[in-house]
């Protein structure tokens, strides 16, 4: 039997634990990544994860971060609740950059509030481990558009036909200047003399001067050579005997055609040739002319005194041309042998024979306005091995 005067017991002693629990929270603070958990009600259905779609890409591994357990503030269990332990996992929460701001706790609802127990201090929070930043992912490649059709041309209108129009007329071409022609090639410097002798038969002169003069000297101009001179014997010399010269550009060109002057004319007996090489005259081969006597002088010297010898005459010639009037033209020196003596041959061409003989220096008046010249002449006779002279008349073609 009871006594009425106990107070009654009410079903609901058990709440008083709950401030405990609802105290519990406040003891870890909530992880900033993740929002706070709603309270679970009394027969909750678990909670599916949201579908994730794949990525193409595979994610780094990230290693999973060491986390409390977040408390969650329930109701008073009932005897029809589904327990904890079957609730579907929420996600791992993603790594945010920055931390944001605790949010508040949503209020219990009203139908379950319990009287509160007073809170104890919130423990400070544990500085959380720094977490590893996700590798981006690869963009996905972009999907190639598809070509846009292809507007269909509209036919294009036809131009109207333009007028013909009259052509112009054509510039007259500019005359082209003609080429000129190509020069010539210049000869070669005419440099060897051949002097040859030639003997005819018995008074065939007349006939043989005018073979060569014409003929002759065609055939030599023909090979490239040059007619000098013809000079037919006066003293000296016999009366079938003459002298023809001619001038090449090298000593194989005189030897292989100097016998061209000659025509091949039959009343021609003989011939016989020297070659010679210009010392102080002449400067050109240009052929004497003019009337008078021409003097042919031949000299033997020694090799050693030749230059002393043709550097005399240089010396003498200019006086002695003004006094006695006479004219150097040439003097020849031989050459293509190999003896000791150098034979030279003077041209020499005198008004006369006076002016020959009073051109002598060995003479017992000499002329006194020649003294110089004559004395080159007496130191020229001393080293003069050899000599000899013979005069001639300088051919000339007829006027017939």
């Amino acid at each position: 039997m009871t006594d009425e005067n106990e107070p009654k017991k009410t079903p609901t002693e058990p709440a008083a634990e709950a401030p405990e629990a609802a105290a519990a929270p406040a003891a870890a603070p909530p992880t900033p990544a993740a929002e706070p958990a709603e309270p679970v009600a009394a027969e909750a259905a678990p909670v599916e994860p949201a579908p994730v779609e794949p990525e193409p890409v595979e994610p780094a591994p990230v290693e999973p971060m060491a986390a409390e357990p977040e408390p969650v503030a329930t109701a008073p269990a009932e005897p029809e609740a589904m327990p904890a332990a079957e609730a579907a996992p929420e996600p791992a929460p993603e790594p945010v950059p920055e931390p944001e701001p605790t949010p508040e706790p949503e209020p219990v609802p009203e139908a379950q509030a319990e009287p509160e127990a007073q809170a104890e201090p919130e423990a400070p929070a544990e500085p959380e481990a720094p977490q590893p930043v996700e590798a981006p992912a690869e963009p996905e490649a972009a999907a190639e558009p598809e070509p846009a059709a292809e507007p269909t041309p509209e036919p294009a209108a036809e131009p109207e036909p333009e007028a013909p129009s009259e052509p112009e007329p054509e510039a007259a071409a500019e005359p082209q200047p003609e080429a000129a022609p190509e020069p010539e090639p210049e000869p070669a410097p005419l440099t060897v003399y051949e002097y040859r002798y030639v003997r005819v038969r018995q008074n065939s002169w007349d006939t043989v001067e005018q073979v060569i003069l014409g003929e002759g000297a065609a055939a030599v101009a023909e090979a490239g050579g040059q007619f000098y001179g013809l000079w037919l014997g006066q003293i000296g010399l016999s009366i079938n005997q003459g002298v023809v010269v001619t001038v090449w550009p090298s000593l194989e060109a005189a030897r292989a055609n100097g016998a061209r002057a000659m025509a091949k004319h039959q009343d021609i007996a003989a011939s016989e040739a020297l070659y010679m090489e210009a010392t102080a005259r002449p400067d050109e081969p240009t052929p004497p002319e003019g009337p008078g006597v021409f003097a042919h002088r031949v000299f033997d010297v020694r090799r050693d005194d030749t230059e002393r010898f043709i550097a005399l005459s240089a010396e003498a010639w200019p006086q002695f041309e003004r006094v006695f009037g006479g004219r150097i033209f040439a003097l020849w020196r031989e050459t293509g042998h190999d003896r000791a003596m150098d034979r030279l041959i003077l041209l020499t061409r005198y008004p006369d024979y006076a002016a020959w003989e009073a051109s002598r220096f060995w003479r017992p008046d000499p002329d006194p306005n020649a003294a110089d010249a004559l004395q080159r002449f007496r130191e020229r006779r001393e080293i003069t091995v050899d000599s000899v002279v013979y005069t001639a008349r300088l051919a000339t073609p007829s006027a017939g």
